[in-house]
This record gives C-alpha cells, structure tokens and sequence, in this order.
C-alpha cells in the first residue's frame, strides 16, 4: 500500500525485505538516497535498530519512521536519535505527503 501511496505521489523508492537489508541498501546506495521510510516491525532487524544502523553510515541521514504502535519509550528514543517525523499507521495518502515534504525540506 505505501508503494502505491509513494508512486502516486511521485517518488522513486528502493523497497528492503527486512532491517538489514535496508542497512545494506543504504550502505551501497546512500549517497543517492534523499529520504529513508521506516517501519518499526520489521523482521531480522527493527526499525529502531535499523535507524541506528544508518545513522552510524551517515549521520545527515534523513529518516521518518511509520508505525501502528507507538511508546512513549520508543518515541523519546527516536526524537532523541533524530528521526525527522513518525507517522502512526494507519494514515492516508496526504498524511504521507506532508509528513515527507516535511521531512525533505530540512
């Protein structure tokens, strides 16, 4: 669904199975990557973890994080690790769009 939310509104996207594999992803494409969209339940590796991870490769990385449940705990860790935006699932198209607009503009 958020691949056809992100078509719809324009944006190229590169999609990962899992944590890791977007760490990896970021690892050999980070320098042509704009914006990274999280889920927090991901398998093998966590959203959290995974922001982590990329923050470690590129401090400057731009990163919104989307979730259907949410802490408080997990929310002032995030905000704390630079995390542009979380978005609560579920959401809609314009949600997506100003929350990434948002997010590209710093």
């Amino acid at each position: 669904m958020v691949a056809e939310q992100l078509a719809t509104l324009g944006h190229e996207a590169i999609f990962a199975c899992n944590g890791l594999e977007a760490v990896n992803i970021y690892k050999e494409q980070g320098h042509e990557i704009d914006l990274v969209l999280l889920d927090i339940a991901m398998p093998v590796m966590d959203g959290v973890e995974c922001q982590k991870e990329i923050r470690d490769i590129d401090q400057t990385a731009r990163i919104v994080v989307m979730t259907g449940q949410l802490t408080d705990e997990v929310n002032q860790q995030l905000g704390s690790q630079g995390v542009l935006a979380i978005l609560k699932k579920p959401f809609v198209t314009n949600d997506l769009k100003d929350v990434l607009s948002a997010a590209l503009e710093r």
